[in-house]
């Protein structure tokens, strides 16, 4: 969790003239959004897709299906508005919430040069597939819920 986005950091230093996308939870980019200080002292154009379930979301997933739903702080209800975080470091951002939006909004963070934000509303229980369950191998991998 938080690594995402310094690798994508590093990705592009190593890498100027390709594009590096970093695809972050709401949680772990929290644990990272200083970076975004970084990219900005460097003019790296990485592209943030930041998906804000409002929870640390493996956790919760990790709490649901091993640990019958007990659910410990991972809820995350003050949550910034990423966007404005973002625009603060001087990074193109936008908030998409519906789902008619994406497409659209997906065209826009690409094609826009430059660093960008693009911060994807999703629902809070919205579950991360394939998942290897802690201590198993790949040949236990979870691609659902079981039934």
């Amino acid at each position: 969790m938080g690594f995402g986005l310094p690798a994508a950091i590093g990705a592009q230093l190593a890498h100027p003239n390709r594009p590096v996308f970093a695809i972050v939870g709401d949680g772990g980019f929290q644990m990272a959004m200083a970076e975004l200080a970084t990219m900005r002292r460097y003019a790296l154009p990485v592209k943030i897709l930041l998906i804000d379930n409002a929870h640390l979301g493996m956790v919760r997933q990790w709490q649901q299906l091993f640990f019958q739903s007990r659910y410990s702080e991972t809820h995350l209800p003050e949550n910034p508005e990423f966007t404005i975080v973002a625009q603060a470091y001087g990074i193109g951002a936008e908030r998409v919430e519906a789902g008619c939006d994406v497409a659209a909004a997906m065209r826009r963070f690409v094609r826009r040069s430059g660093a960008a934000l693009l911060h994807c509303a999703c629902h809070p229980h919205e579950n991360v597939w394939p998942m290897i369950p802690s201590g198993t191998s790949i040949a236990h991998m979870m691609e659902a819920l079981p039934a």
